[in-house]
C-alpha cells in the first residue's frame, strides 16, 4: 500500500510513514481491528476451555458415581447370594436333624422349660425353618417369656444405675402380658389358629401364660383380685398397675 501523502510503500503495521512521518490511517484501523479480534479470540478460547474443564469434571464425577453404583449393586448381589447359600445350608442341616430337633423340643416343652425352648430355637436357627411350624407358636411364646424375665431383671439391676428409664421396662412388661393373654386359646379351638397344630402346643402356651402371670404377681406385689382385674385392662392401664405395685426395696 502507498502513503497517501508521499506515495512511499507502507505495510498495514506501519502506524506512520517512515519517509514523511504522516499518520497511516489504514494501519491504525487495521491494528484496532486486530486488537479487537485478539481480545474476542482470547475470550472465546477461555470460555471454551472453562466449559471443557467443567464438562470433563462433571463427566468424571458421573463416571465415578456410575462405578460406585455398579460396585454397590455387585456387592448386594454377592451378599444376597451368600445369604441364600447359607440359608440353604442351614435348611439342609435342619432337615438332616429334624427328628433330633423335634425330640429335643418335645422334651423341653413337656418339662415346661420355657427359656430352654427359646434358647434351643435360637441356637439352631430354627425360626427360619418351615419344617417345624408345629413348634413355632411355642417358640414365639417362649421368646416373649424370655423378654419378660430380662425386663424384670434389668428393672432390678438398673434401679441404682439409671441406664434406662424404668417406664421403658414397665411398658415392655405390660405389653408382653397383653400379648401372652391374647395368645391363650382353649384346647378345643386351636384349629382356628395358624400354627396351633396340636393340643400340646396349646397347653404349653397356656401354662406359660399362667406362669408369667405368677411372676408378674410376685414381683409387683399384686393380689389375686388385682390379677383378675389386670387381665382385663388395656396395656396402658396394666403399665400403671405395675408402676403402682413396684418397689425399689430388695
Amino acid at each position: 500500500m502507498k502513503c497517501e501523502h508521499c506515495g512511499s510503500n507502507l505495510t498495514l503495521e506501519d502506524k506512520v510513514c517512515p519517509y514523511c512521518g504522516m499518520e497511516n490511517k489504514l494501519a491504525g484501523k487495521h491494528l484496532s481491528d486486530m486488537d479487537k479480534f485478539e481480545k474476542d479470540y482470547t475470550s472465546v478460547r477461555d470460555e471454551v476451555l472453562s466449559n471443557s474443564r467443567r464438562f470433563n469434571g462433571f463427566t468424571a464425577r458421573l463416571t465415578i458415581i456410575a462405578i460406585l453404583i455398579a460396585l454397590f449393586a455387585f456387592l448386594l448381589a454377592a451378599i444376597g447370594h451368600k445369604y441364600e447359600i447359607r440359608n440353604m445350608r442351614e435348611e439342609d442341616y435342619i432337615l438332616a436333624h429334624l427328628d433330633e430337633h423335634k425330640a429335643a423340643l418335645d422334651s423341653l416343652m413337656a418339662s415346661r422349660d420355657y427359656s430352654g425352648v427359646y434358647y434351643y430355637y435360637k441356637a439352631y436357627r430354627l425360626p427360619y425353618s418351615d419344617d417345624l411350624n408345629e413348634y413355632y407358636m411355642a417358640y414365639i411364646a417362649s421368646d416373649k417369656y424370655s423378654v419378660l424375665m430380662d425386663s424384670i431383671f434389668y428393672l432390678y439391676e438398673d434401679r441404682d444405675k439409671s441406664y434406662n428409664e424404668p417406664e421403658e421396662f414397665f411398658e415392655r412388661i405390660a405389653s408382653i402380658a397383653q400379648q401372652l393373654e391374647e395368645m391363650r386359646i382353649p384346647a378345643n379351638d386351636f384349629t382356628e389358629k395358624k400354627y396351633y397344630s396340636n393340643d400340646s402346643t396349646v397347653a404349653y402356651i397356656n401354662d406359660l401364660a399362667d406362669h408369667s402371670e405368677l411372676i408378674i404377681k410376685g414381683y409387683f406385689g399384686l393380689s389375686d383380685e388385682d390379677m383378675e382385674k389386670f387381665r382385663t385392662l388395656s396395656k396402658a392401664r396394666k403399665q400403671v398397675m405395675l408402676e403402682e405395685g413396684w418397689t425399689d426395696e430388695d
